[in-house]
């Protein structure tokens, strides 16, 4: 940068013209400078000091150059002489703000420093002065009286980049220097002198500078001042005023002072405390409460959510310890665990996270996680550990309720499969430490899929609730219940002696379930069947004993539910029996290989087939003939129902078509509709479909449901079977008598025919009641107009009975076995008679 040079740097300058060495300057300027309060420096062309000024000497307090080193930082030293390399080099004046921190003051010097090059006629750069502003220079302006003297006071004063200026007692100038000028418009100096405040500024500005001067000649104490000064353009800036007594040996002659520009300084003065306020406002806004600890761990500062925490005016434990001021409230550890955590973050630098625990009235606990991380200062070292705690209760909460309802069941509140399998191996590895047994028992629910179907999801859900506290209530208190999914429930009983245990337990739950459930005024009836498998006996595996255990589940449905069965090998065989049935059936229908046969159903008078029932039949390429009795059964469980009935009805649908398009004898296809089936909310829509797909009318079928779906009154039951028989079907009412038969339904239900189960019809010979009964139910039936149908008619005898008690339609092995859809449509010619 471009820097003014003083008059005294000039005359140097020029004294300096034939000289070739720096040292044959040094008596003038010893001579010269040594009479000066300013701090002066002269350095050869290599930079090293020759002389510095006795001011400058005084003020540092040392006694030779070599001593001047010591007075720099490593950093400022560097700078200087990068500065003093940039003189000499550019041969141009240049400055510098400095830094000094000699070890023998109390108080920093800082100064702006003034670089200019002494060089001769050749152009050669001898050397570099180094001069500054001395802070005690009004105390010696008296003493100035030389023409030299003042020469070289110009040239320093005019090296500063602010405005300076002496007044006389009566408030003239006597002295300004040229920043004075530039910044109040005048061109020279000595436009100045003989002027007062009055002639320079506006009548408050000078009303006020001349007050400061009053009292500075008044009091002789100094006066500094942050104002607003006008400049000459008119602009205003806040300018940092310094005023002070300009004294003889013996009187205040004035005064002398400067005001530097600190509107930068004011402005980021003002960004500081508007952040300051802002960080103070965040901190005392922010739900989180905050405290910064020294190294003794006494708090430091704390904010206003920390006081909302403690329920307490948190400054009142400034300066203290947590183990000071330590909470009882906190239940899970101690002001030394946490002062401990404090010292391992002071020690490691790293950040240490937990959770503390505050039991708090009546609502229970809270909790509140606490982050330390380590205080550091501009250095980058630690200097304390600040604390940072927020109240996670409600996430807390939360996450104990995810947690909760990943590993337990929505509907009963018990356990689900995921903690099943993490008591299992807790299980299995214990008793093998031990050497000890443990059951598992899966139990399955009998019945509940169709009070489920038929009742709907609201009582089925009740149900389910009920079995799951009757199941809790007979859980041993080391055991364990738990709910699969859907009606199968598990339980594990540890530390076993024997085998009996295990059945007890299981006969207790058989008993127990078999109670009737009163929900919503109606009684239920249920059972279960169970499998229990026993660790080690059976296996070693947890999976497996899951295995083992479904298995025997299935061994006591086989054997007639509402029993309990312990796994053995040959029902491995089943299982794998069932598997492979699942499997084959999946591709059967993929690949066709299911065919229906028809049943007839005739007119006992005169033989004549009235309709048919389908009967699915399946000879798998793999598996040969597989019974309806196992195949049926497995879709059920494995839900292939819904795809197996609608292969069926596509069937039945295009034999009805081919019986009935070209003679239309009227022989109506019957087939059955199973619960799970019918409340397929698109079953309605999927019968329409498959009637245009099959060009199928709606008067040849007849769909058959069973009493379960109809055990009470449903609403959408309803409205589905009205939407049928408004398409042109009959609904008929199959195995009837064989569940909780209620006739409140035969009214409430659009069903156009009755079909008696053959467990009444067996036995009609032999048994009056039986014979009674039949009779009685062909009355009823009758009264209401509905068809009426005998299933199973094996003997003439018992067609014989069924038309004297007046049942006109049956079907059986007495009149046909179920024939395929070719030999039906060859009784054509017989006008389809037997």
């Amino acid at each position: 940068m471009s820097v003014t040079q003083p008059a005294n740097a000039e005359t140097i300058m020029q004294t300096a013209g034939d000289l070739h060495d720096m040292h044959a300057f040094l008596p003038a300027i010893s001579a010269l400078f040594d009479l000066m309060p300013d701090s002066v420096i002269l350095h050869d062309a290599q930079g090293t000091p020759v002389y510095i000024s006795h001011a400058l000497k005084q003020d540092l307090e040392i006694t030779s150059l070599t001593e001047l080193s010591a007075c720099f930082s490593p950093a400022q030293r560097e700078e200087y002489n990068q500065q003093l390399k940039v003189t000499m080099s550019s041969q141009e004046a240049t400055q510098m703000v400095c830094h000094f921190d000699h070890g023998k003051f109390s108080l920093d010097i800082n100064n702006v420093i003034s670089f200019y090059p002494i060089i001769n006629r050749q152009l050669q750069c001898l050397g570099v002065l180094a001069h500054s502003y001395h802070h005690a220079l009004q105390q010696h302006l008296q003493e100035i009286s030389s023409h030299a003297q003042k020469a070289y006071m110009r040239s320093l004063l005019d090296g500063f980049p602010f405005p300076i200026w002496m007044k006389n007692r009566s408030g003239m100038f006597v002295s300004v220097n040229r920043q004075f000028c530039r910044e109040f418009g005048f061109d020279h100096p000595r436009d100045v002198l003989g002027k007062n405040d009055f002639d320079l500024f506006d009548t408050e500005m000078a009303q006020q500078f001349r007050a400061d001067d009053q009292h500075v000649l008044h009091t002789g104490q100094e006066k500094r001042i942050v104002e607003k000064i006008r400049k000459a353009d008119g602009t205003l800036y806040w300018g940092y005023t310094h005023k002070t007594a300009a004294r003889t040996s013996e009187h205040v002659i004035g005064t002398v002072g400067f005001t530097r520009d600190v509107s930068e300084e004011r402005r980021l003065q003002a960004e500081i405390a508007e952040l300051e306020n802002e960080y103070a406002l965040l901190m005392n806004s922010i739900p989180i409460a905050i405290m910064v600890y020294d190294m003794s761990l006494r708090r430091l500062l704390v904010n206003d959510y920390y006081s909302k925490l403690i329920r307490t005016d948190g400054r009142a434990f400034l300066g203290k310890t947590p183990a000071e001021t330590w909470s009882p409230f906190v239940v899970n550890l101690t002001a030394d665990d946490y002062m401990h955590h404090m010292h391992t973050v002071i020690a490691t630098g790293e950040p240490v996270f937990f959770d503390m625990v505050h039991t708090r009235d009546a609502s229970g606990h809270s909790t509140h996680d606490v982050r330390l991380i380590p205080r550091r200062n501009k250095d980058n070292e630690i200097c304390g550990v600040i604390a940072v705690v927020q109240d996670v209760t409600m996430v807390h909460e939360s996450r104990l309720r995810n947690e909760h309802q990943a590993h337990h069941d929505a509907l009963t509140g018990l356990p689900n499969r995921i903690l099943l399998a993490q008591e299992l191996e807790e299980a299995t590895s214990h008793a093998r430490q031990v050497n000890e047994k443990f059951a598992f028992l899966m139990l399955d629910l009998d019945g509940f899929k169709s009070i489920n179907d038929s009742m709907g999801h609201d009582i089925g859900d009740k149900l389910l609730q009920e079995v799951a506290q009757r199941l809790q209530t007979l859980t041993p208190d080391d055991g364990f219940c738990c709910r699969l999914g859907g009606d199968e429930f598990a339980m594990i009983l540890r530390h076993m002696q024997d085998l009996s245990q295990a059945k007890t337990l299981a006969s207790h739950c058989l008993q127990s379930l078999h109670q009737s459930y009163l929900i919503d005024q109606v009684e239920y009836y249920i059972s279960a069947s169970i499998g229990i498998a026993v660790y080690p006996d059976h296996t070693a595996n947890s999976e497996d004993l899951i295995r083992f255990a479904d298995t025997a589940l299935y061994g006591a449905k086989d054997g007639g539910r509402n029993r309990w069965c312990c796994y053995d090998v040959g029902f491995t065989h089943q299982a794998e029996r069932r598997f492979h049935v699942a499997n084959a059936l999946r591709t059967a229908i993929r690949q066709q290989e299911l065919s229906l046969v028809f049943q007839p159903i005739v007119n006992m008078s005169d033989r004549r087939i009235h309709g048919v029932e389908a009967l699915c039949r399946w000879h798998s390429k793999t598996l040969g003939v597989v019974s309806p009795a196992e195949f049926i059964p497995i879709a059920e469980h494995t839900g292939l129902m819904l795809v197996l009935g609608k292969t069926i009805m596509a069937y039945a649908f295009d034999a009805a078509y081919q019986i009935n398009y070209l003679s239309n004898p009227g022989i109506r296809v019957s087939v059955n509709v199973s619960a799970r089936q019918f409340n397929d909310p698109k079953f309605v829509e999927q019968v329409g479909q498959l009637l245009l797909q099959h060009q199928c009318q709606p008067q040849w079928i007849k769909l058959e449901i069973t009493e379960s779906l109809l055990l009470e009154y449903s609403h959408d039951v309803l409205i589905k079977l009205n939407q049928l028989t408004g398409m042109g079907m009959l609904i008929a009412l199959d195995d009837f008598g064989t569940g909780h038969s209620a006739l409140s339904y035969l009214f409430k239900f659009p069903l156009q025919q009755i079909k008696i189960d053959r467990s009444f019809i067996q036995d009609i010979e032999l048994n009056p009641t039986s014979a009674k009964l039949i009779k009685a139910i062909i009355a009823m039936v009758g009264s209401m107009e509905k068809e009426l149908v005998a299933e199973g008619v094996e003997t003439q005898k018992q067609a014989e009975l069924l038309q004297q008690f007046g049942c006109n339609m049956a079907q059986g092995f007495l009149y046909s076995t179920p024939l395929a859809l070719d030999s039906l449509l060859s009784l054509a010619h017989k006008q389809y008679t037997l």
